[in-house]
């Protein structure tokens, strides 16, 4: 008896269970079937044309982390060498505005091996930004870094000057690839020249005018370096897309700079001396690494006409940094004057006691407006 409840309990079960299965198999057979995403396809692509020709109208803003030019003392006593209230210091810097570049370009498609070869040229050579401050308070004064204090010249305004020449040019060698519908991108490497230059002058005067010390920091970099990078492209809707790209280079090359100083002041003429007294810093060539990186975004309308041609309008926001590219051996701080009271004084030269190295990225930014033209 155990043993046929047993048989009649699993056979029980066994219906129980394919009857539940035919239902939910029926249930699943009435509902609306569900669409299966697909993945986009990933393919090699080409545009349709085989010479194209490029041309970016830049305005852009430079900058630069070594403009503060001047210092300024608040309050200065000429007459007390330990003044009892210790000053505070105020420091001016050179504001840059934005200035016109250029970025004009070709390229070549070898439609076989789906792939481009491009050349640029990227120039930006900026006219001067000026910084100026004057102190009218008697007890104030403005100077250079290195000499500012109970000792210093008695400087009541300063001038501050600078401009940039940016030269680079860029191969590269890269992939189509399609992702899809929508999105067009060309991955690819190749190898750029940059050479940056920085011109930085300041001017310090008493209000008579008769002392007049000028500092000029001209600094150069140039060098070659591999790079990497893309481009993509997102159409939005007939015709208008989303445009970019990015780079980033490791540039290989040499640092020059000569500060030159020059004082001016009828001290210099009574000691029988020329007037004015010209003296200098040389710093040699020397080699390291820039990295740098640069990307732009912005918008772009395109249309073809025939099979082979083809025209696309874009503007949007470019920005580029060269980290360290600027660099300078700069005077840190003056001998006291009381140690070379038989040479002359503040008003007669300058004398080191040290010297500091300044460290400056150089950084571009701002809109574009590009054309570019394929047939």
């Amino acid at each position: 008896m155990k043993f046929s409840s047993r048989i009649f309990l699993g056979l029980c079960v066994a219906t129980l269970g394919t009857a539940f299965a035919d239902e939910h198999r029926d249930y699943q057979q009435s509902q609306p079937k569900k669409p299966v995403p697909s993945m986009p396809v990933v393919t090699l692509d080409n545009p349709n044309y085989i010479f194209g020709v490029n041309f970016s109208a830049l305005f852009m803003q430079p900058y630069a982390n070594n403009l503060d030019y001047a210092a300024e003392a608040v309050p200065f006593n000429y007459g007390t060498a330990r003044p009892i209230l210790s000053p505070s210091w105020v420091i001016p810097e050179i504001s840059t505005d934005y200035h016109f570049g250029f970025d004009l370009g070709i390229e070549g498609m070898f439609q076989m091996v789906n792939t481009r070869m491009s050349l640029n040229w990227v120039r930006y050579h900026s006219p001067k930004d000026t910084g100026s401050k004057s102190v009218a308070h008697t007890n104030n004064m403005v100077g250079p870094f290195f000499e500012i204090g109970p000792d210093a010249s008695a400087y009541k305004t300063s001038k501050g000057e600078v401009y940039f020449n940016f030269d680079q040019v860029n191969l590269d060698y890269g992939t189509f690839v399609k992702f899809g519908d929508h999105l067009d991108m060309n991955l690819g490497t190749g190898v750029s020249y940059s050479r940056v230059y920085q011109h930085l002058f300041s001017r310090f005067t008493n209000v008579p005018g008769t002392v007049v010390r000028t500092l000029t920091v001209p600094s150069t970099f140039q060098g070659w370096g591999p790079g990497a990078n893309f481009d993509f492209t997102y159409t939005v809707w007939e015709g208008f897309k989303f445009v970019g790209d990015a780079r980033g280079t490791l540039f290989v090359g040499t640092f020059k700079n000569d500060t030159a100083y020059s004082t001016e002041s009828p001290t210099i003429e009574a000691l029988g001396d020329t007037n004015p007294n010209t003296q200098s810093t040389s710093v040699g060539s020397k080699m390291d690494i820039v990295p740098a990186f640069e990307g732009k975004l912005g918008l772009a309308y395109e249309w073809s006409w025939g099979d082979c041609c083809e025209f696309k309008l874009e503007g949007g926001y470019r920005a580029l940094v060269h980290i360290n590219a600027i660099r300078s051996i700069d005077m840190g701080s003056e001998v006291a004057l009381g140690a070379i009271g038989s040479i002359g004084s503040a008003e007669t030269g300058v004398y080191a006691r040290s010297f500091v190295r300044t460290l400056s990225n150089f950084s571009l930014a701002g809109p574009y407006v590009a054309v570019n033209i394929g047939f």
